[in-house]
């Protein structure tokens, strides 16, 4: 008698690479795998086939050999019935014309084998003596406490969740897919009358939706009714409620101070910032570097040994100052403190910007070829994103600038400095951006 089963095509079994058997074990493993043959436990492979389980060579202490099969994707992917066993046990007794109990149930024992027998023999009235005066029916009590120790605890709710969350496999076809969902609903119960349809929906759903995780856990424990988790749910409210309420309340938020430093402090040496001579200060007028021209950053004001201009604002000598004060950036005091509740009602991410520049800008500014168009940008902008003004992007479309990925939904959004108002982003395009003879392909914001 043939037994089919149902595979889950879409778990796949592990293929581990070969591995060279020890040659003093060859001999060892040929004859166990000739009895393995022998008692159909394996069977060769005569074409491609991806379910081949790995089997591994283990030494016993006393040093005899075993070969272990590795069953455990090829047990995930079986799809179980519900009592396979005794079903196909049952037909076989019925094909054999076997009515005496006793038959029936030693039947079973010899044909489960040792493993059976020995589980079956440690299971507290599994085996029960036979009573010519009080018959008893030996065998359906035996399947009965093999049942009850097989069987997983099912939980009515989580096995409606299963069968609402089964979709479709890639590339399954209906039939198989209907198989799935019978089988599933066969393990479902979803009421008989209006009202216990009822209740089962809000069991469910309350379990489902409402009920946090270590919840779930205790209602998923056993069979409740739908009384009983609406009590669940409102107990674990109010507990919730009044444990908040006992922990000790903070009088207020910590914040860090943030402490200015002195304009003394920053020479600790006494040396000038300008030209770095001992005993003198850069605000004296008889400094001879006030009036100097550094060779590092091309500024005027001090020497290349005390220039602090940073690189990525360093100018080419085509922007002059009137003032030489002008191209000091004062630092501020004020310094930024991230929010503690963020909005996440939307998906959008807010970014302050200090500033937004256009081409008439003369501040701060380098040019960039973005796309083969050159435009002036400002570099320290306050912004880590790339933005742009409405004349750099049609300054951009006359000259055919070469630029991709052109679309007008964008989930950042962007305000001005100490502005409320959020910046209108009209396209979000990507360009190669080069500076000298560097080049990046950089993400742009208009």
């Amino acid at each position: 008698m043939g037994i089919k089963l149902s595979f889950d095509k879409s778990i796949k079994p592990v293929k581990q690479p070969l591995r060279r058997i020890p040659v003093a074990l060859e001999k060892q493993v040929e004859k166990k795998l000739e009895e393995a043959l022998a008692k159909d436990i394996i069977e060769p492979v005569r074409g491609p086939t991806q379910w081949i389980s790995p089997i591994v060579v283990v030494l016993k202490d006393h040093g005899e050999m075993r070969l272990c099969v590795d069953m455990r994707r090829a047990n995930k992917a079986v799809l179980r019935e519900n009592y396979p066993l005794p079903t196909s046990f049952t037909l076989y007794l019925q094909s054999e014309d076997f009515t005496n109990e006793v038959k029936r149930r030693n039947k079973l024992l010899h044909l489960g084998g040792p493993q059976l027998q020995e589980v079956i023999y440690n299971i507290p009235g599994a085996i029960v003596e036979v009573d010519t005066e009080q018959p008893v029916d030996v065998f359906n009590i035996l399947v009965e406490k093999l049942n009850n120790f097989f069987s997983p605890k099912r939980n009515s709710s989580f096995e409606r969740h299963t069968y609402r969350n089964i979709g479709p496999l890639e590339n399954e076809n209906f039939n198989n897919f209907l198989l799935r969902l019978r089988y599933q609903a066969s393990k479902c119960h979803f009421g008989e009358t209006k009202s216990e349809i009822e209740d089962i929906a809000l069991k469910d759903k309350l379990i489902e939706s409402w009920a946090p995780v270590e919840l779930k856990k205790r209602l998923l424990e056993k069979e409740h009714d739908l009384k009983e988790i609406i009590d669940a749910c409102q107990i674990h409210e109010q507990i919730y409620k009044q444990s908040q309420d006992m922990l000790p309340k903070k009088e207020g938020e910590e914040v860090n101070r943030v402490v200015a430093k002195s304009k003394g402090s920053r020479n600790n040496r006494g040396e000038c910032g300008r030209c770095g001579q001992a005993g003198r200060v850069s605000s004296d007028i008889n400094c001879p570097a006030r009036n100097a021209k550094c060779n590092k950053c091309g500024l005027i004001g001090h020497y290349l040994r005390k220039c602090k201009t940073k690189s990525f604002k360093r100018k080419l000598g085509d922007v002059k100052y009137n003032n030489s004060k002008q191209r000091r950036l004062h630092p501020s005091k004020v310094r930024c403190i991230e929010k503690a509740n963020n909005d996440s009602s939307h998906d959008s991410l807010e970014y302050d910007c200090l500033q937004v520049e256009s081409c008439e800008s003369t501040n701060e500014l380098i040019s960039c070829h973005i796309g083969g168009h050159t435009v002036p940008m400002i570099i320290d902008s306050g912004s880590r994103f790339n933005l742009l003004g409405q004349e750099v992007w049609n300054a951009l479309n006359a000259s055919k600038a070469t630029i991709w990925d052109i679309r007008t939904e964008s989930v950042n959004q962007f305000k001005g400095y100490a502005a409320n108002k959020i910046l209108t982003v009209l396209y979000v395009f990507e360009a190669p951006i080069g500076v000298r003879r560097v080049r990046k392909l950089s993400l742009l914001f208009m």
